[in-house]
């Protein structure tokens, strides 16, 4: 429709009408599938740390977040345990923050640290959302203020 709409946008140099034509309607799909995947994930949470399957050109390594990479990647695995005990007083969240760190992504894993078995699976994967956020809150913060430091 948008060739009808627009034939100048086509340049027969590039491309025979067919193959430009499929591809836009690729790139249709694809939009129209991620816009469907937001519209339901805002009504039914799915997995905080799933990844979707359209994200289009992005390719998702690890934690984007460049503190915590510098976190993980700043220390010997002593230094990294002494870190987290100066800054989580809880044995909880000492071990949340070690799986964060671990970049260790299933909900299960989360949820076994915070003893959530009894509750159903969209409130465990809210539940390990929440504290998950506060955890690498944390965690920048307290690696903001040793950069400070240094």
């Amino acid at each position: 429709m948008e060739y009808l709409a627009d034939p100048t946008r086509y340049d027969p140099s590039k491309s025979k009408l067919m193959t430009y034509l499929r591809n836009a309607a690729d790139r249709d799909m694809i939009n129209l599938l991620a816009k469907r995947d937001r519209r339901v994930s805002r009504i039914e949470p799915t997995d905080p740390v799933e990844l979707s399957q359209y994200d289009g050109n992005k390719e998702i390594e690890g934690d984007s977040d460049p503190v915590l990479e510098e976190l993980r990647g700043d220390a010997a695995r002593e230094e990294l345990e002494s870190f987290i005990e100066k800054n989580f007083d809880d044995d909880v969240d000492q071990e949340l923050a070690r799986l964060v760190l671990d970049d260790v992504r299933k909900t299960l894993d989360y949820a076994s640290v915070l003893n959530l078995d009894g509750m159903d699976e969209l409130s465990q994967r809210a539940e390990v959302k929440r504290h998950k956020d506060r955890i690498k809150a944390k965690l920048k913060r307290a690696q903001r203020a040793k950069r400070d430091d240094d």
